[in-house]
């Protein structure tokens, strides 16, 4: 996931925005029963968005954060 990340940060101009969204644990928990419920299952990436967001700070990025109570989303911007 690093790599899709690096490109995207390759391609934003100074003041460019990233926005990355994911499940939060309500969710997730949500999603599981769904797919359960479909006979199926939902795999959880290794690496979450606060890896993400630790990457892209060391980079130089700003993240501001914003929560739902089922998922939970980021900008990212380039300084």
């Amino acid at each position: 996931p690093y790599s899709v990340v690096d490109e995207m940060a390759r391609v934003l101009r100074d003041g460019g925005k990233m926005v990355l969204s994911d499940f939060s644990t309500k969710g997730f928990e949500l999603i599981k029963k769904i797919h359960e419920s479909e006979g199926g299952t939902h795999r959880e990436g290794k690496v979450g968005l606060k890896q993400i967001e630790e990457y892209l700070c060391d980079l130089g990025f700003v993240a501001q954060e914003y929560n739902t109570d089922l998922q939970k989303i980021f900008i990212f911007i380039r300084k």
